[in-house]
């Protein structure tokens, strides 16, 4: 026997689904270029000053929000919010990352320490 759904309980999950919408995990493309890696990652909408990239350990966490001034096919009242986790190897010196946001996407530059770089090893 299927349940009618009340209109209060599809009401809640409508808001369910909407909240879930406000969350996001943005996509990434990551290159390796031999002296460093780049990282891309979609960010339409969102400002410079609503991005926070951090390291923890051996963790790169790029969070912020994107504002509804931003308009897209499936916008939803209020800010959206996003976060990405990455996980950084020994091999990147974390002095020198850098970030760069252009046209929707930020740019992570993660520069290799010595160690992780290719080296060809001449046999004798």
């Amino acid at each position: 026997m299927a349940k009618n759904i009340t209109q209060t309980e599809n009401k809640e999950l409508t808001e369910q689904q909407n909240e879930a919408r406000k969350y996001l995990t943005p996509d990434v493309d990551i290159r390796d270029l031999n002296e460093h890696y780049e990282v891309y990652v979609d960010m339409p909408g969102v400002l410079k000053e609503d991005v926070e990239v951090t390291t923890e350990g051996n963790t790169l966490r790029i969070r912020g929000k994107r504002s509804d001034s931003y308009q897209h096919l499936s916008s939803f009242p209020g800010q959206t919010w996003f976060s990405r986790d990455l996980s950084l190897g020994y091999g990147i010196d974390r002095d020198k990352i850098e970030a760069k946001l252009q046209d929707g996407v930020l740019r992570l530059t993660l520069t290799k320490n010595d160690q992780s770089k290719t080296r060809k090893i001449d046999i004798n």
